[in-house]
């Protein structure tokens, strides 16, 4: 396991990074933006079953909505 040391090595790579914490709004932007891309990796992917699925759920649901929709507009049969 790698150990890290508390000091900041600055490189050609990272150096750009710390003009971005001049401003404590792009600062919190920054770190905003990277909790959702870490949120966004740990989330599983979806398979296509579940996909498959969904988009059956959804349809069934489009279907009901279409009915309750037409039946208020006009009216029982």
């Amino acid at each position: 396991m790698l150990n890290s040391s508390k000091e900041v090595i600055f490189r050609r790579e990272n150096s750009d990074q710390h003009m971005l914490f001049d401003d404590i709004v792009r600062q919190d932007q920054y770190y905003d933006d990277l909790g959702k891309v870490r949120h966004r990796l740990h989330k599983s992917t979806p398979n296509i079953q579940s996909i498959v699925l969904t988009d059956m759920d959804r349809s069934k649901m489009n279907k009901i909505y279409e009915r309750k929709l037409d039946r208020e507009l006009t009216g029982p049969r």
